[in-house]
């Protein structure tokens, strides 16, 4: 008997040898926010999204610019003018930019600005515009 009640022990503690016990608290690693967004720009002409607009000013495309919000151009895009938006993928961030309607021979309104544009992962920002009849050269 003398040698059963060490043995015993030594067997209890067998299946406990394997097994832990954590202390600290686990959390999920955080979502990467850095992602592309997008910009659509949806612009009309006297308040009107009317395709006879854009011949009648003689208008072929709207041309975008988009700037950096501390400087530098980070592209320039186009769209056809009888469109009346058109939407842009960009890295997320804070930019600004300008939209002018062009024709063949060049510039047929003022610049105008979008303003400052912030660009989420996975989100897409709306910037709404109008060319009103004074604006055009």
């Amino acid at each position: 008997m003398r040698w059963t009640f060490p043995l015993l022990l030594a067997l209890a503690t067998v299946p406990a040898a394997g097994c832990f016990v954590e202390t600290r608290e686990t959390r999920p690693f955080p979502t990467p926010v850095a992602g592309d967004g997008t910009v659509t720009v949806r612009w009309s002409i006297n308040s009107k999204f009317d395709r006879d607009q854009c011949s009648q000013g003689s208008v072929e495309h709207l041309r975008i610019r988009i700037f950096f919000l501390g400087g530098g151009l980070q592209g320039e895009y186009q769209a056809p003018c009888v469109d009346f938006a058109t939407t842009v993928t960009l890295p997320a961030g804070t930019y600004t930019g300008e939209a002018t309607l062009q024709g063949r021979a060049g510039a047929r309104t003022t610049t105008v600005t979008l303003g400052q544009l912030t660009v989420s992962a996975n989100q897409n920002t709306l910037s709404e515009i109008d060319f009103p009849a004074s604006s055009f050269f």
